[in-house]
């Protein structure tokens, strides 16, 4: 196998002799035959092994695996214990979901501090079989039907060659050990139900079923290489980058195919090909719709569509006066104040109050557990977090949630309901507009 192996890696390019490549292992056996065959060629490694602490001792028990292994080949190892369930329940993903975030996103940060050249990940041909059935059931975006990439910017994939029962069979002619994952022998997850279920049927009408797939992958692979090129020419001409954000001209919706093409964009950034088709519905109406995947928030501006990373660490920030201007994460808050006659058409995004039940200043911050308001056309308080509920507000969205509160009181649940308390009444004089939009560097 292991000529097989280097010859794969020669044949895509995967990586030089001397690169170093960071190892994900995990203790199975398509992980441990990775290490070895690296090992084995001489190639300069390290290991990184994700605890993710689902399966008790069994993930501790894998833990001590990967390290004691490490210490006989002498291989250098980098070991985190994460807080999956935490972080599935935050950010509103489902622990497969979650787990991939946090390993990946690890894999990343110890590759760039520790100065490695490329991130290796043990996926063999089954399963990339088991993510085209996968990506058919689930999604019509087209990247799914080429499976795994066997290169993915600074991630590769050198066992794509391979089947897993090849890797088995090597596995048994090494004599080496692996740990087993007793949820890979269930048919609880998808994937599994894929690969105990319907792959099987599948082999009795091709028994060469990987062997074609595999063909029909690298096809597949091309077609896309040649539909990137057209995605770098579609980017020169529509997106612009403006410091950490990335801005999408709305003219890209008049050329052929705008739904596919963006979605072929903003997948890597965790939007899904339904997102995008409401993105592309949404263009026509009222600037400030957001779509939020993991990591990103998509804003409807007046002329653009602006990408922006999500910032957990927000702070509360204090408008002293209506001449201020102030930035909470990603997003700008101000305020300009006007006759009540001026009344300009604004999005969900801008909220219009009456100036003289205003008092300065003025805070804006996350919503909190217990915050009442009145919402616009009730007079008896709400508390937001029921609110938020009754507008079927999903979990991972509550948490960008954020506030204007003055002297005490909720002003405006920003994007969602005005305070009826500061409305526009026909006794108003004067209003203050307030306006949140991206914060562009």
């Amino acid at each position: 196998m292991l000529e097989q192996f280097l010859n794969h890696i020669h044949e895509y390019r995967l990586c030089g002799p001397t690169d170093r490549i960071l190892l994900a292992v995990s203790g199975g056996i398509d992980s441990v035959a990775m290490l070895r065959l690296f090992h084995e060629a001489g190639q300069p490694v390290a290991v990184a092994h994700c605890n993710f602490q689902l399966r008790g001792e069994a993930s501790d028990g894998d833990q001590r695996f990967v390290e004691s292994l490490c210490r006989d080949l002498a291989v250098p190892c980098f070991v985190k214990r994460m807080d999956t369930t935490a972080y599935a329940e935050a950010e509103g993903l489902s622990i497969q979901l979650a787990a991939r975030a946090l390993r990946y996103a690890w894999f990343e940060e110890v590759r760039r501090g520790e100065g490695f050249d490329r991130i290796a990940t043990a996926h063999h041909l089954n399963d990339a079989l088991e993510t085209v059935l996968l990506n058919w059931t689930r999604s019509a975006n087209p990247d799914g039907l080429a499976g795994i990439p066997v290169r993915q910017g600074v991630v590769i994939r050198p066992l794509l060659f391979a089947t897993r029962a090849a890797i088995e069979v090597y596995a048994a002619s090494q004599g080496f050990p692996w740990r087993e994952d007793a949820s890979n022998q269930t048919d609880d997850y998808a994937r599994n139900f894929i690969r105990h279920q319907v792959v099987p049927r599948l082999k009795e009408l091709n028994p060469s079923l990987e062997q074609t797939v595999q063909r029909g992958l690298a096809g597949m692979e091309g077609v896309l290489s040649l539909a990137g090129d057209g995605l770098e020419r579609w980017k020169e001409m529509y997106t612009s980058v403006k410091g950490n954000r990335i801005a999408i001209r709305k003219t890209f919706a008049t050329a052929p195919h705008a739904t596919a093409i963006l979605a072929r964009y903003l997948r890597p950034f965790g939007f899904h090909y339904g997102q995008c088709e409401d993105m592309v519905r949404a263009l026509t109406g009222q600037p400030g719709k957001q779509f939020l995947a993991a990591g990103y928030t998509i804003m409807i501006d007046r002329e653009e569509l602006i990408l922006l990373p999500r910032t957990a660490d927000w702070q509360a920030v204090t408008l002293a006066t209506e001449h201020d201007q102030v930035i909470l994460g990603d997003w700008v808050l101000a305020v300009e104040r006007r006759d009540a006659g001026q009344l300009l058409a604004g999005g969900v995004w801008q909220a219009t109050v009456d100036a003289d039940r205003i008092t300065f200043p003025i805070t804006w911050r996350r919503w909190r557990a217990g915050d009442v308001f009145h919402p616009l056309g009730m007079s008896q308080g709400k508390k937001i977090s029921d609110f938020l509920i009754d507008r079927k507000v999903a979990r991972a969205d509550k948490a960008d949630v954020t506030v204007l509160e003055a002297g005490g009181q909720i002003v405006w649940v920003a994007g969602h309901r005005l305070d009826d308390r500061f409305k526009v009444t026909t006794a108003t004089r004067q209003v203050l507009t307030f306006t949140i939009r991206p914060h562009i560097l």
